[in-house]
């Protein structure tokens, strides 16, 4: 698994068995599981393992392996500890050490329950969300705040004072406040970044090939999750992660085109129209179609403030060649609404 640094795995197990894991490594080993999780193939791994298992070794039926499976996935998927259910912890760990010498599924249960049932002050981490097409303003325990952008969402530990992180979907800018000397983490699938005091954006959206940060004032450190490659950015610099290679790049830019969007200004700075598209998509809450690749990287240039949907496609085909359609909104077989859906293609 590429995204699995394996032998740290093993060697954070190995001392979680002998109960010398610290709160420090076991959230360094949930890290490294979580990153794992969101490999699409882990799934089909952890079930391969289980079938592998000796059972009768084990001494665990069919059926509780099969819970014991759809109970870590619930875990990984809501990240959320279940405060209301007692089970006995000891039994589940002996399972752990007959079958340690299996990696991935294991640790995933090891890690799990030790997170359910042995930090005594379990709580749920707090979530802020910012619904498609809105811009959400939030603050933080610490006096940091920011501003989170369509399908957005932060989280973080409720003993955040002590901790200074929070976990970032999507897109944020961060105006983050100076305490004793104190890092503050923001943590994405793909960066970590640590900062003392500072203004910067971030953007990590699923799905999408490149992963942002551009700083606007003060200095950040932005490490590649899961390894030691890391760059030092100064004010009026965008580091662009390449995310299926893994490859950084670093350039001059005006800042403000790419944080106005907090401030409700819609800016397209010599942008190709495809990433224009994911923006105006995220903007309007719509789905957008180019359906002429050439028109991929025509380049765009303008600034919208508080302009419709239907009159931002209206000015961008003014001065390019584009011809659009806005498609009635259909509804599900439920009969809730579904996304409007603009159709791009080249004026004929």
């Amino acid at each position: 698994m590429e995204l699995l640094n394996e032998i740290r795995i093993a060697e954070l197990a190995q001392k979680l068995k002998n109960n010398s894991l610290t709160e420090l490594e076991f959230s360094e080993l949930q890290k490294l599981i979580e990153d794992g999780y969101k490999h699409p193939q882990l799934d089909d791994l952890m079930k391969s393992h289980w079938l592998k298992l000796d059972n009768k070794t084990v001494d665990v039926s069919d059926e509780r392996v099969n819970y014991i499976h759809k109970k870590i996935l619930f875990k990984l998927d809501s990240e959320k500890a279940d405060n209301t259910r007692t089970l006995n912890v000891n039994k589940w760990l002996q399972v752990f050490q007959k079958v340690a010498a299996v990696l991935i599924v294991p640790i995933i249960i090891a890690s799990v329950f030790y997170n359910m049932y042995n930090r005594q002050s379990s709580q749920s981490w707090v979530e802020i969300n910012s619904p498609e097409g809105a811009r959400t303003e939030f603050h933080l325990p610490d006096g940091s705040s920011g501003w989170l952008n369509g399908g957005s969402k932060i989280k973080y530990d409720p003993e955040f004072l002590s901790t200074r992180q929070v976990e970032l979907t999507g897109e944020a800018f961060f105006n983050i406040t100076k305490r004793n000397g104190a890092t503050f983490v923001v943590h994405t699938s793909d960066l970590d970044i640590k900062v003392l005091g500072t203004r910067f954006n971030v953007a990590n959206y699923p799905g999408e090939e490149l992963s942002e940060v551009i700083l606007e004032e003060g200095k950040i450190e932005a490490t590649i999750a899961s390894t030691s490659d890391s760059r030092i950015l100064a004010p009026g610099d965008k580091l662009e992660l390449q995310r299926s290679n893994k490859t950084i790049k670093i350039d001059r830019v005006d800042t403000e085109s790419y944080t106005a969007w907090k401030d409700g200004f819609l800016m397209l700075n010599d942008e190709a129209l495809e990433q224009g598209a994911k923006r105006l998509e995220r903007w309007y809450n719509v789905d957008i179609e180019i359906v002429d690749d050439e028109l991929r990287d025509s380049r765009f240039k303008a600034t919208f403030k508080d302009e419709s949907l239907e009159e931002v496609i209206r000015l961008l085909a003014l001065s390019t060649p584009i011809d659009y359609e806005i498609l009635p909104r259909k509804t599900d077989e439920n009969g809730v609404f579904l996304k409007k859906k603009i159709i791009l293609k080249l004026k004929q």
